[in-house]
């Protein structure tokens, strides 16, 4: 049995720092555009954590300015993840243009096309789940205030 303990701990451990290191690494490909997006990504899971801490109580009845927070803070994501990912896109492209001409061009231009990529990939995920969670967040609240 404590074998068999060890052995999970090991696996989690493992696939732990194995996530770790994919991140850091998504993190590192996608350029310097990735901190602000990382930063983003930070910001919105910790509201989201915390509306749902708040929200998740049978006795929660918002108040006039709570029914509106997550529609004042959840379209900052929704349109600046977007758009750090376009940045990032852009200066990808950049990337791609500036080195074409010279020696090992190629294998430059495609690693300026990956920055494009997973810049812009990062942001729409982050607008995609502020999106869902603001469709979310409404449901609830509608629902709640209506059983009031």
């Amino acid at each position: 049995m404590h074998a068999d303990a060890e052995q999970d701990r090991f696996h989690r451990i493992l696939v732990e720092t194995i996530m770790i290191d994919y991140v850091s690494e998504f993190i590192r490909l996608g350029g310097p555009v990735m901190w602000p997006l990382a930063a983003c990504s930070v910001a919105l899971l910790a509201f989201l954590f915390e509306r749902a801490f708040v929200t998740s109580s049978e006795r929660w009845r918002p108040s006039a300015q709570e029914r509106t927070l997550h529609k004042r803070v959840l379209p900052f994501f929704v349109e600046v993840a977007p758009a750090l990912g376009l940045l990032g896109t852009m200066q990808g492209i950049i990337n791609c243009f500036s080195v074409m001409g010279g020696v090992g061009g190629g294998e430059n231009a495609l690693k300026g096309l990956g920055i494009a990529c997973i810049t812009t990939v990062a942001g729409l995920i982050i607008a995609l789940v502020a999106t869902v969670a603001n469709y979310a967040l409404d449901i609830r609240t509608e629902t709640v205030t209506s059983a009031s």
